[in-house]
């Protein structure tokens, strides 16, 4: 696991809804853990923000993960977005059409370098090596 960032999740609410950070790869070994920290987010507030900056590798059991946050969300009349995704984790995103139905929050869409849920990637996407 050399150079892999741990998994971690950080929720904060706050008066505009709730952000959360993911750090990481989202795979099999931590997709529950995801799951339970959305489902406890989207009661915190509306709307939920999944920013995927710091997430490294995304497979499909972590898109999973996102729309049960998804799910959980509207179940109670919430919204729940993501943004930041680069490179591989975009590709993955957009390819499975995660981001037609999770897209950037509006506001996203303002900010530098964040195109429709997706930030501007440095270079070429490669998928990373595991």
């Amino acid at each position: 696991m050399s150079g892999t960032p741990a998994f971690e999740v950080r929720c904060r609410p706050g008066p505009d809804g709730v952000d959360v950070a993911v750090r990481g790869e989202i795979d099999l070994a931590v997709c529950d853990l995801l799951v339970a920290e959305l489902r406890d987010a989207v009661k915190l507030g509306d709307p939920v923000v999944v920013d995927l900056a710091e997430v490294t590798f995304i497979d499909s059991t972590g898109v999973r993960a996102l729309f049960e946050g998804y799910r959980a969300a509207e179940q109670i009349g919430h919204r729940l977005r993501v943004k930041n995704a680069h490179d591989w984790v975009a590709r993955v995103l957009s390819i499975t059409g995660v981001l037609d139905v999770l897209g950037a929050p509006e506001e996203a869409d303002e900010a530098p370098g964040i195109r429709g849920g997706l930030a501007e990637p440095p270079g070429g996407a490669e998928p990373p090596r595991r």
